[in-house]
């Protein structure tokens, strides 16, 4: 994307991927391996290169002790402060605004509900309102306070918003009440108050120092019932509080400086700003996107040990003198030695040419991370660190200079060092074989085993997370036509135009470790792979992976076993053809409880990753073949079926002494090469591999996914059912059409595998298993996948809604696949718009914490524009202006982290710059543009009054705030990522022209999404001129409110609005992040599309393409 006096610097289509990932393929150096450091270091003259910090203002690190000295002092000592100061509470005071209610209705009786079952029954009611802990360092001017108080209240209910308790009034009114106040603790400012305070400065309210909020809870009593004791009050305060990152206020806040959190400083360790690290991202990837002309020569992340760990490192072997003084820090009183060793994160270290240091500079400004130059590569060998504090004030004071605080040489510290020699102790195991009553049939033993939490389903942990996000995501957690969290292997792509890409996977098989250490490294190794398989790699050869232990490799037994466990994965790995680059140690896994030693059992964790030449080529566990569909299990044990570790034996309550293993690497070796080049040549609809709950769970899982039944016939061969079905020895299913039967197993056996024929599917939602001729099992596939959602769900009502879970859950046992329709045929843009030489240009516009703008980028770009990057930091000073654009896209995110409710900060910003907002009125009102707003930026547009716009009322009309459609937090309480069914209805907006009538999926992630229309009147004008487009719709087509079809409670589905003469869209899903086929995590084989080609969402930028034109 272009970006302002860097057009040509910047390639517009980059991938956006991890930053670990993405420093590799960009050429930076992290440096982390000492031996390969020195070489690359002696390629550049290091006595004319900068050592610069890029971080952000504030520091976390422990307890700050604020001394007595009545004036400020220069530090002395390595535990000197940086800066004594007085307490100055005085200097600064705390306002209190409340607003009412902190928690919705549906929330309010759903917390009543757990109060009265644990607290007490005797309460009847609770009310609830937040308030907002505002410190001031000076006052502020009414009209500066009437900003304030646009900020913190709710637009369309202002009068919600006051200097008085509403809670307090109650009291007054009612003696059968108590408050209840929570909130963070003081010992350092949270993300909310600095993202808070940032938008406060963006608004020139720079009086305000600090914004904390609280929550304040009203327990209304039966009357004439006891008052409630301190037991039920610490009973409510756990229900409603992380102990954590917070506390009881016990008074109302007259300063942040308080002991009131003494016995804890849990605190130390959190966040300061939520959108720290992708500030610094932001700023790395614009280096590195420049090519040869990067100003970074190597870039080291601080971790563990912090600034005295990273810079040591990255100034290996050449040397430096560092100041102290340079190292930005958010609080004075630190001491040299806290600076110095305080391990805060999100920050790194960069070694930058000399020239380059303006550059980085105006890159750091742009992205709102502070820059410090800490100090200049000298050739010494050694790192010497310098207070220069300390020497000023010896030179004012005619004292002799001071030592440096730290002079060491560093081959001393980081060269080679001596091996060290540990001394481990066997423990013998004593194990017992599984015993199991002969009574137990198929189904009890599937009633226990699909509830187990590592084999249930994993929905509780993916609805609540982006799964989306940057538009390179090919394949995610979820598959089939209902979603479910099934996939084996995570694949993303390289860029947004060709089809390249990576993939990475996961094993671990922690309870076979218990049995046998050596057999879980394998197992882990194995697991890694037969997830990863389902992606087609460029070569085996080509993985690589990070193996994570846990231990507690102090105490005897553990130690050892984990040695044997590395030697088998080494050689294990070694045989594959395949190592481990990188990982983590957590070598402590144990903790003294009450005189008793508590251990976590040892475990393995192996992540792979690898190159991908054509991510349309990964295959997922959900049938989809229906009667034409064959099974196939192909078996890497060879016949053995051993059940040590199993889930079966942890559903009975045993681990059992026979463990799994791989007893023939090279076979494992020979598979994977057989599968992929059986996915080359899309030979293979589906597979799965066997793992946690062994082959019965397999096959169901892939049945679940693919919402249809299967037909089983296994011939045991003497071994028991348990053991033919529940063993988890490693295995694949894979699904193949009847008239390719013949074909794969010909190529399979020409590479020396064997495949076996086990089953058939049905379309029928039926399960049948038969052993040997014998019928086991004869269950609708609904009832079966229902024990498996069991677990999850009760998971679920813990974290969102419980009204919404159960909707959910009731509604998959009869769920269909979606009956999507298209009105029009996908096409990919007329290759003379893309290369054209003039091109409308289109302002991609982001603010602090955006994360959309890539994706929408590259969307504007497939359709024939020319995108450019603009911030608001641009817009506010004056680098950039909207006169120039055709169009702007306000991208998706969470501005300021949406501390303020969604997009306010962003708003205000805006709202209340007059030269910026006149700008964007100006464009508003050009009849040559156009704007569309995603998600975040839907919320904007509401907030700006853009849509439904001045002519149905809202802020830019008569009804002003009050009547101003918002989007509000979703019914379910919670963030909710979906592909989600959306329909297309008659309307004037430019970019839905040819779309109507269509049924599709669309990409949601968002918290704050209903659509709440204060005023009745808007809602009917809205409806009856259709400037409602996009509207949410169940897999019937039918428009719903009906949770999760719809993900938020949006009345009358609405998922979009747009003005009346349609220039101007807002809408919540994301079409910029699925206008590939690829990009869609399902779509119906009716439609006889290519997964590598264009989506029907292409088709809306490719209309506002057309009517720039």
């Amino acid at each position: 994307m272009a970006s302002p006096g860097q057009m040509t610097a910047s390639n517009l289509l980059r991938t956006e991927g991890f930053p670990g990932n993405m420093v590799k393929i960009c050429g930076l150096n992290p440096a982390r391996s000492l031996g390969s450091r020195r070489l690359r270091m002696t390629q550049h003259s290091f006595h004319q290169q900068h050592l610069c910090c890029p971080r952000l203002q504030r520091v976390m690190t422990h307890n700050i002790r604020l001394l007595s000295s009545p004036g400020a002092v220069a530090s002395k000592g390595f535990d000197s402060p940086l800066v004594e100061k007085p307490d100055t509470a005085s200097d600064v005071k705390i306002i209190h605004l409340y607003r009412i209610p902190f928690l919705q209705e549906s929330e309010t009786m759903e917390l009543l509900r757990k109060v009265k079952a644990k607290v007490s029954a005797n309460i009847v009611d609770i009310l609830t309102e937040q308030c907002f802990n505002i410190q001031l360092d000076n006052s502020l001017t009414p009209e500066k306070l009437t900003m304030l108080h646009w900020l913190l209240a709710e637009t369309y209910e202002p009068e919600k918003l006051q200097t008085r308790s509403f809670l307090e009034d109650e009291v007054s009114r009612n003696s059968c009440t108590v408050i209840v106040e929570v909130g963070p603790r003081m010992t350092f400012s949270t993300a909310f108050s600095t993202n808070a305070v940032s938008i406060c400065k963006s608004l020139s309210l720079v009086e305000v120092t600090r914004l904390e909020r609280s929550r304040r809870y009203l327990l209304c009593l039966e009357p004439g019932s006891d008052p409630l004791d301190e037991g039920q009050l610490k009973e409510f305060t756990a229900l409603v509080h992380d102990r954590m990152t917070e506390c009881i206020y016990r008074n109302k806040l007259t300063s942040f400086q308080s002991d009131v959190d003494a016995e804890l400083d849990f605190n130390a360790v959190q966040r300061g700003d939520a959108e720290m690290a992708q500030k610094l991202y932001r700023v790395v990837r614009a280096c590195a996107e420049m090519g040869e002309s990067n100003p970074i020569i190597s870039i080291h992340d601080q971790g563990a040990g912090g600034n005295c760990n990273v810079v040591k490192e990255i100034i290996y072997p050449k040397g430096a003198e560092i100041d102290i003084r340079s190292i930005v820090v958010g609080d004075h009183t630190l001491s040299v030695l806290e600076i110095w060793g305080a391990e805060y994160q999100e920050q790194d270290a960069l070694l930058v040419k000399l020239e380059s240091r303006s550059l980085l500079e105006s890159l750091c400004e742009r992205e709102r991370v502070s820059m410090a130059v800490i100090g200049k590569i000298d050739g010494s060998g050694k790192i010497v660190l310098i207070d220069s504090a300390a020497v000023e004030y010896s030179k004012l004071n005619d004292l002799p200079p001071p030592t440096p605080v730290e002079e060491l040489e560093l081959e001393k510290v980081l060269g080679d060092m001596p091996q060290k020699t540990f001394e481990f102790r066997r423990v013998s195991q004593v194990t017992e074989p599984l015993d199991i009553a002969p009574g137990v049939t198929l189904l009890d033993a599937l009633k226990r085993v699909l509830r187990l939490p590592s084999v249930c389903s994993k929905r509780f942990l993916t609805t609540k997370v982006d799964r989306c996000v940057t538009g390179l995501v090919a394949q995610q957690q979820t598959v089939g036509p209902l979603q479910l969290p099934l996939a084996d292997v995570a694949v993303i792509a390289q860029t947004y135009t060709d089809l390249t890409g990576g993939a990475c996977s996961i094993g671990e098989q922690p309870i076979k470790g218990l049995l046998n250490p050596k057999a879980m490294a394998r197992l882990a190794v194995g697991e890694a792979l037969t997830n990863l398989v389902w992606a087609k790699v460029t070569s085996l050869a080509d993985v690589k992976a990070s193996g994570n232990w846990m231990y507690a490799a102090k105490l005897d037994g553990e130690g050892a076993d984990m040695y044997d466990a590395a030697v088998a994965l080494a050689d294990c790995m070694i045989e594959l053809g395949i190592a481990i680059d990188g990982g983590k140690d957590s070598l402590s896994m144990a903790a003294q409880c009450d005189g008793e030693v508590i251990k976590a059992p040892g475990n393995l964790v192996i992540s792979t990753y690898v190159t991908c030449p054509d991510i349309t080529l990964t295959v997922t566990p959900d049938l989809k073949l229906g009667e034409d569909g064959i099974l196939l299990h192909i078996d890497l044990a060879k016949g053995n079926r051993r059940l040590g570790g199993s889930a079966l034996a942890q559903a009975f309550d045993q681990i059992g002494n026979d463990c799994p293993d791989i007893d023939d690497v090279l076979y494992l070796k020979k598979v994977f090469e057989a599968i992929q080049e059986l996915l080359s040549q899309r030979l293979i609809s589906a597979g799965h591999d066997i793992s946690d709950g062994g082959l019965i769970v397999c096959v169901l899982e892939m049945a679940f996914a693919g919402n249809c039944g299967f037909k089983l016939d296994i011939d045991l061969e003497d071994r028991s059912l348990i053991e033919g079905l529940f063993a988890e020895e490693l295995g694949l299913i894979i699904e193949v059409h009847s008239k390719y039967l013949n074909i794969v197993k010909q190529k399979l056996e020409i590479a020396g595998i064997s495949a076996n024929v086990i089953g058939e599917v049905t379309n029928s939602p039926e399960i049948e298993v038969f052993i040997d001729g014998n019928l086991h099992l004869k269950e609708k596939t609904s009832d079966l996948r229902d024990l498996w959602e069991e677990t999850s769900f009760q998971l679920e009502e813990l974290q969102r809604l419980k009204s919404c879970v159960k909707l959910e859950k009731e509604g998959l046992k009869c769920r269909t696949s979606p009956s999507w329709s298209l009105s029009f045929t996908p096409k990919f843009t007329d290759g003379k718009l893309l290369t054209a030489s003039l091109k409308p240009k289109v302002a991609i516009i982001r603010e602090e914490g955006s994360n959309g703008d890539r994706e929408m980028a590259a969307a504007f770009h497939a359709a024939g524009f020319e995108p450019w990057d603009i911030t608001m930091s641009d817009l506010l000073a004056g680098k950039s202006s909207l006169k120039e654009f055709r169009g702007i896209a306000f991208v998706g995110g969470f501005s300021y982290a949406d501390v303020l409710d969604s997009a306010k900060g962003w708003a205000a910003s805006i709202r209340f710059n007059q030269p910026l907002i006149q700008q964007f009125q100006d464009f508003y009102h050009r009849p040559d543009t156009f704007s569309l707003g995603v998600c975040n930026g839907c919320q904007l547009m509401a907030l700006l009054g853009w849509v439904p716009g001045s002519g149905v009322g809202g802020s830019l009309g008569t009804g002003g705030d009050m009547s101003q459609p918002r989007f509000i937090h979703n019914e379910s309480g919670r963030f909710e990522c979906r592909f989600t069914s959306v329909s297309i209805g008659d309307s004037p907006a430019i970019m839905f022209k040819g779309m109507e009538g269509s049924t599709l999926g669309v990409w949601s992630a968002h918290g704050e999404g209903r659509a709440f229309f204060p005023d009745e009147n808007v809602l009917a004008t809205v409806v009856k001129s259709n400037l409602a487009p996009v509207r949410y719709c169940d897999d019937s087509n039918n428009i719903t409110e009906t949770y999760p079809f719809n993900p938020n409670g949006s009345p009358l589905g609405i998922a979009a609005l747009c003005s009346p003469d349609g220039r101007h869209l807002a809408m919540m899903p994301h079409p910029e992040r699925c206008f590939m086929m690829w990009q869609y995590p399902w779509y119906p084989k009716e439609w006889q599309v290519e997964k590598s080609g264009p989506s029907p969402w292409l088709r809306m930028f490719q209309n506002a393409r057309e009517w720039c034109s």
